[in-house]
């Protein structure tokens, strides 16, 4: 049998009757749509670039190269290290600026007084005259931050106190000795020191004074000087050095022969050797060292005097040895 509300309500009306029952009875339309299959998408990631053969192989480069550099970054920093502490451990290495700036031998100025006591021979065709004398010394000079500079160093040799006599009488010596000079200061470390040339003038009187006549000899030459020194100890603002001055010249020799009132000419050389100790408190200087200097002016030119007579000195050598003491300041 047909059911007559059935029969009587269309099929669009049923449907709709439908759709507005379903939330009362909790079924949503969520529910009654039908689930849409899930997509996955694949995301390019570094790792799945990195997959391919060429790339992996550029990745492992370039960890090489990363690696290489750590490496090399580690021992530039080790041996920047190693200096450093070789620097510290080095007695003579500046500790800083201003010690550089302190430094003797770096942008410098100085000046030293020195005063010796010993020997000094005079030689010539007569013998060999032994006689005590003095040796007063002055010393001052500067250098720039690169070890060059300039300076003079005055002697003088004092014997005129000290007469000795020989066959001809009594006779008084002296010798100044003027050394003007440009000077490098080389090496490194704990050994360096300076090198030094430029003229000289040296002055050889000899008085007679059983006359009062003179015999000077006038050299005017070339000297180098080469002062190897060794730090044995340096800290803070103390040092002490330990040095040989090494000298070495040659000059031309002009003769004022009072006796024979005749002028000579001649050659002649100039050896000096000095060790010693220097001890360097804040910016005061002292020193002691053994001096050794000898002048030698070889037989001279042949000379006619007035009468007729021609006339030729011997060979001079004069030698001081004594030990010096010196004290000084640098600026």
């Amino acid at each position: 049998m047909r059911n007559p509300i059935m029969s009587k309500t269309p099929v669009p009306s049923i449907i709709l009757l439908s759709l507005c029952l379903l939330p009362a009875c909790g079924v949503g339309p969520e529910r009654a749509v039908t689930k849409a299959p899930d997509f996955q998408v694949a995301v390019l990631t570094d790792e799945s670039v990195d997959a391919s053969p060429q790339n992996k192989e550029s990745q492992e480069r370039e960890a090489k190269q990363r690696k290489e550099r750590r490496k090399k970054d580690r021992e530039q920093r080790t041996q920047e290290a190693k200096k450093d502490q070789d620097r510290r451990d080095d007695p003579d290495w500046p500790r800083n600026r201003d010690r550089d700036d302190r430094d003797s031998n770096h942008r410098r100025a100085w000046a030293l007084l020195s005063w010796a006591g010993g020997d000094y021979d005079f030689k010539d065709a007569r013998g060999v005259d032994d006689n005590s004398a003095e040796l007063f010394r002055f010393r001052t000079g500067a250098t720039n931050s690169r070890g060059t500079g300039a300076g003079v160093d005055l002697k003088i040799y004092d014997a005129k106190h000290n007469a000795y006599r020989n066959t001809v009488g009594s006779t008084g010596l002296d010798q100044p000795d003027v050394f003007m000079f440009f000077t490098k200061h080389i090496g490194e470390g704990r050994f360096q020191g300076p090198f030094r040339i430029g003229p000289y003038y040296s002055l050889i009187s000899a008085e007679q004074n059983s006359t009062g006549n003179y015999t000077s000899y006038n050299n005017i030459g070339v000297r180098l000087e080469l002062e190897p020194t060794l730090t044995i100890f340096d800290r803070d603002n103390f040092t002490l050095k330990a040095y040989v001055t090494l000298s070495a010249g040659a000059h031309y020799t002009y003769i004022d022969d009072e006796i024979t009132r005749q002028n000579y000419t001649s050659q002649g050389t100039t050896l000096g050797v000095e060790p010693g100790l220097r001890l360097v408190v804040g910016n005061t200087i002292f020193g002691a060292s053994y001096h050794l200097n000898e002048t030698s002016v070889g037989q001279s030119s042949r000379e006619r005097a007035q009468n007729g007579v021609v006339r030729q000195l011997p060979r001079t050598e004069t030698e001081f040895k004594g030990f010096m003491f010196t004290v000084g300041f640098r600026f």
